[in-house]
C-alpha cells in the first residue's frame, strides 16, 4: 500500500512542479526579471514582499510561496484562503493549492489523500488479489480431461452432426455406434482409406435402405483392390453394380508406363480381367464379352485357338444375325451389348461387329470337326452349316462337289467368285533391328499379286504430320521404292497362305507394304528400331540423352521442337532451354532420317 501511495505522490509532485513552472512564467510576464532573481537569491525574502502591492495576485502568490519554502504551512494556508476569497479559483491559485496539499501531507495525510483522489479521479475500491485462491490452482494436468474417448463423447454431445471433428480425426469415430446421418457424414469427409474399420463402415452404409450406392462417397474411389474384394464379401450384391465392377477393373490396369502394345503385358492384363469376369452375374455380360472377346483377338494374333474360351464367348446372348434366336428369350438385363466399353477404367476396344472373329474361329475348328454339336446350341443351324461347307471347300477337305451341294446356287457363286487378300492376324507386330522380315498373307482367287514397298522417311513425315504413322497413310501419287509381282496357280475356290519375304528391310526404318490383286488391296506397316529420350532438369534447361533400341547412346541424334533443331553437345546431351512460361510441346526425336515423336 505504501509503495502505491508513494507512486501517486511522486506523480503529483511532478504535476505540482510543472504547475509552479507555469506560475513562474506568468509572474515573469508581469514582473521585471530583476525581482525574480532577487527573490530567488535573497537570504531573507520577507523584506522583498513589501515591494509588492498588497492584495494583488502576485502578492498572494509570492507570500504563500515564501511561507511554504520556510516551512510555515499554516501561514501559507491563511494566505491561500485569503487569495481564494478575493480572486476565486485561478490557475495560479490551483497550482499553489496543489503544492500546499502535498506539503501538508505530514500534518494531515488523510486530507491530502482525499484531495488527490478527488482531483485525479482515483478509484481505489478494487478488491485485493486473493493469495489463497492462487494457492488452490492445479499444478499438474489431469490427463483424464483430454483423453480421446472423452473428447469424442463431449464433441458428439455438443454436435451430433460431427462437424466439430476435423477430417484428420474422423478415423477415431469409425468404430463407434453411429446413426445413418453420422455415418454418411464421416464417409463423405474422409480423405484417406487406409484406416482400420473403413471397409466395415462403408459396408454398413451400403446396406442401408436409402443408401445412394457405391461411388457416392469420395472415399470409395480411394479403396485398394484388397479392400474392394473385402467389401464384395461383406456386401455380396455389390458385384452386380457397374460402378463397383469398374472400380475393381480400374485397379487391375497395368502399371504406369506399361504399354498394351506389348503382347505379354496385354495378356497379363486380360488374364486379370478374365479372373474378375468369372464371378460376375449375367447382368455384367457386356463386360464379360468385352474381356473374353479381346482375349480371343489376342489369341488369334498368336495363332492360338481356345475352343472352351470361344464357346464361353458364344454363350453370351447377343443381337447378331448369326445368333440362335431361341437363346434370346426372357434374358432381360443379360443381353450382351457388343458396343459396350468401359473407358477410361478399362482400356480395351469394344467388340462391335464380331462376325469376322466368329467366322475365323469356326473355320479353324471346322477343318477338323466332323459335326456342329459344340456350337449348335448358340448359333443358327443354317449359318453353321454354310460355314462348315465353305470351310471344307476353302481348305480342300473331302469331296468338293459334295460340299458345294450343301450350298444354294447364290452361295456357290459367291464362294467361287470371292476374292480374299489379307495379312494373317498372327504376323509379328514388332521386329528387331537384325530380323529378316517375313509376312504371311491369306489369298483366294488371285493369280497375280503386285507387291509395292514404300520406304517412309519418318523425319519428314513427322515434320508435317501429328498423327502416328499407320497403314492409313495417303500414298496416292507416290512412286514405290520397290515393287514386284508374284504369280499363283491355286484353284479359285481354294484359300491358301503365302509367305512373302522382305530382305530389303534392313536397319532402322519404317516401310509400308501395299498388296494389290484381284481388285483387292491390303496393307501392312513394318517398323524396325526405336529411339528413346532420357530426360532430366538441368541448370540451363531440360537435358535429354537419346538411346537406341538396344540402350546405346546416340551422340549424333537431335531433337526438333516447333521447327527448331537442338543438336547434342560434346557430351552427347541435348539441352532445351527453359521457356518464359510453362507450355506443353511435342518433341521429335531424330537420328538421320529415322524419327520418333
Amino acid at each position: 500500500m505504501w509503495r502505491f501511495r508513494s507512486k501517486i505522490i511522486r506523480s503529483l509532485l511532478m504535476l505540482a512542479v510543472g504547475a509552479l513552472g507555469q506560475g513562474g512564467e506568468m509572474v515573469q510576464a508581469q514582473q521585471a526579471i530583476g525581482f525574480i532573481e532577487k527573490f530567488a537569491t535573497a537570504p531573507d525574502r520577507r523584506p522583498l514582499l513589501e515591494e509588492l502591492i498588497p492584495g494583488t495576485e502576485d502578492y498572494f502568490y509570492f507570500t504563500a510561496l515564501h511561507y511554504q519554502n520556510s516551512g510555515e504551512i499554516a501561514q501559507a494556508q491563511s494566505v491561500i484562503e485569503a487569495w481564494q476569497t478575493k480572486f476565486g479559483a485561478t490557475p495560479q491559485l490551483n497550482n499553489m493549492l496543489a503544492r500546499q496539499q502535498l506539503l501538508a501531507y505530514a500534518i494531515h495525510p488523510q486530507q491530502t489523500l482525499e484531495y488527490l483522489k478527488r482531483e485525479l479521479g482515483l478509484q481505489l475500491a478494487h478488491s485485493p488479489p486473493s493469495h489463497d485462491q492462487a494457492a488452490r490452482l492445479p499444478v499438474e494436468l489431469d490427463n483424464r480431461q483430454i483423453e480421446l474417448e472423452k473428447v469424442i463423447e463431449q464433441s458428439l454431445a455438443r454436435d451430433p452432426s460431427l462437424t466439430e471433428i476435423e477430417p484428420s480425426a474422423l478415423r477415431f469415430v469409425l468404430g463407434r455406434s453411429l446413426n445413418a446421418a453420422q455415418l454418411r457424414s464421416v464417409l463423405s469427409r474422409l480423405d484417406r482409406a487406409d484406416l482400420p474399420g473403413i471397409v466395415e463402415a462403408i459396408a454398413k452404409e451400403l446396406q442401408l435402405k436409402d443408401s445412394p450406392g457405391f461411388g457416392a462417397s469420395p472415399v470409395h474411389a480411394l479403396l485398394t483392390l484388397k479392400q474392394l474384394e473385402q467389401l464384395a464379401t461383406l456386401v455380396p450384391g455389390l458385384i452386380e453394380h457397374d460402378t463397383f465392377v469398374r472400380a475393381i477393373a480400374a485397379r487391375l490396369a497395368p502399371a504406369a508406363g506399361a504399354s498394351l502394345s506389348d503382347k505379354d503385358e496385354m495378356r497379363g492384363y486380360l488374364d486379370r480381367l478374365y479372373t474378375l469376369t468369372e464371378r460376375l452375374p449375367p447382368s455384367q455380360n457386356s463386360f464379360k464379352a468385352l474381356v473374353v472377346g479381346n482375349l480371343l483377338r489376342l489369341n488369334l494374333s498368336e495363332n492360338r485357338y481356345d475352343r472352351s474360351l470361344f464357346i464361353e464367348y458364344l454363350k453370351l446372348p447377343r443381337l447378331a444375325d448369326y445368333y440362335e434366336p431361341k437363346k434370346l428369350l426372357n434374358i432381360g438385363a443379360a443381353l450382351t451389348q457388343l458396343n459396350f466399353d468401359m473407358q477410361p477404367q478399362v482400356t480395351l476396344p469394344p467388340m462391335r461387329d464380331d462376325g469376322e472373329l466368329v467366322r475365323r474361329y469356326l473355320e479353324h475348328f471346322f477343318q477338323s470337326d466332323d459335326n456342329l454339336d459344340d456350337f449348335a446350341p448358340y448359333l443358327q443351324r443354317e449359318f453353321l452349316e454354310r460355314i462348315y461347307a465353305q470351310t471344307k471347300i476353302l481348305y480342300g477337305l473331302g469331296d468338293t462337289a459334295t460340299w458345294y451341294s450343301k450350298l444354294n446356287p447364290t452361295e456357290q457363286k459367291e464362294l467361287r467368285e470371292r476374292v480374299e487378300l489379307r495379312f494373317t492376324p498372327d504376323n509379328p507386330r514388332q521386329f528387331a533391328l537384325d530380323d529378316v522380315v517375313s509376312l504371311q498373307v491369306e489369298m483366294k482367287n488371285i493369280d497375280q499379286l503386285l507387291v509395292k514397298i514404300y520406304d517412309i522417311n519418318l523425319l519428314n513425315y513427322y515434320r508435317n504430320e501429328t498423327q502416328l504413322l499407320s497403314t492409313a497413310i495417303d500414298l496416292d501419287g507416290l512412286i514405290p521404292n520397290q515393287q514386284r509381282q508374284l504369280k499363283f496357280s491355286q484353284p479359285a475356290h481354294r484359300r491358301h497362305t503365302q509367305q512373302i519375304d522382305f530382305p530389303e528391310f534392313t536397319g532402322r526404318g519404317a516401310w509400308v507394304v501395299d498388296l494389290l490383286g484381284g481388285g483387292q488391296r491390303s496393307r501392312a506397316l513394318v517398323h524396325k528400331g526405336r529411339l528413346v529420350a532420357l530426360e532430366r532438369l538441368g541448370d540451363a534447361g531440360q537435358v535429354f540423352e537419346v538411346l537406341d533400341e538396344s540402350g546405346n547412346k546416340l551422340s549424333e541424334a537431335h531433337i526438333e521442337v516447333d521447327g527448331r533443331r537442338f543438336a547434342a553437345n560434346e557430351q552427347g546431351k541435348i539441352v532445351l532451354p527453359y521457356a518464359e512460361q510453362t507450355v506443353s510441346r511435342q518433341i521429335l526425336i531424330a537420328h538421320a532420317s529415322f524419327a520418333t515423336p
